[in-house]
């Protein structure tokens, strides 16, 4: 697998990217500077298949690959100090791996509900059978941590509406604008967030 750390201040807490289904690590180079800039240690990697990293990539594969990382992570870093982040469809990654590795702080981008509710919408509905679920409502049912939700009221894949399900699970929602793959994202709200001193 392939990945970048970008080293934050001394002591600092570490953010882990999980990336959406287009492109690569290399296309998130402007989210992983903003987390550095503010103080952070910044862990991103391709899945298995994207990018430079090798195999074939599969829902359960992006859970092991998201999941291996994690587990790397505690080696250095106690579970209160990382921070989860996903982006399209590394926002069900990222929760799966919070809920399954209990780590605290989870912040979900531009999160659609399940595949099939994007491929049902579609050509491709004759085949969404064949598509499993990344199913991100089921994944946050239950999760016992603090999770901040950005979608843009302008997203053109996900609409803002067909999320209210999800705002209503998350701790904290922040409307946005922008498109589906370049949401504005507020970088001192979303560090209030991780600091535990976010107020709307």
């Amino acid at each position: 697998m392939h990945g970048w750390v970008a080293e934050g201040a001394p002591g600092s807490k570490a953010v882990m990217i999980c990336h959406s289904n287009k492109g690569n690590i290399s296309h998130i180079a402007s989210t992983i500077e903003s987390l550095r800039a503010l103080g952070y240690t910044v862990l991103a990697f391709d899945y298995s298949g994207f990018g430079k990293s090798n195999g074939i990539p599969s829902e359960q594969q992006l859970y092991e690959d998201a999941s291996y990382m994690v587990a790397m992570l505690r080696q250095n870093y106690q579970a209160k100090d990382i921070i989860l982040y996903g982006h399209g469809l590394g926002a069900p990654v990222a929760t799966y791996v919070a809920r399954r590795y209990g780590i605290p702080t989870l912040i979900i981008v531009s999160s659609f509900l399940s595949a099939k509710s994007i491929i049902n919408n579609t050509v491709l509905r004759y085949i969404s059978p064949l598509f499993s679920e990344f199913n991100i409502l089921e994944y946050i049912t239950g999760y016992k941590g603090r999770s901040l939700m950005i979608h843009s009221k302008d997203d053109e894949i996900v609409s803002y509406l067909s999320t209210s399900h999800l705002q209503s699970l998350v701790t904290t929602h922040i409307p946005s604008t922008g498109t589906n793959k370049d949401v504005v994202i507020p970088w001192d709200q979303v560090q209030r967030f991780i600091e535990n001193k976010y107020t709307k």
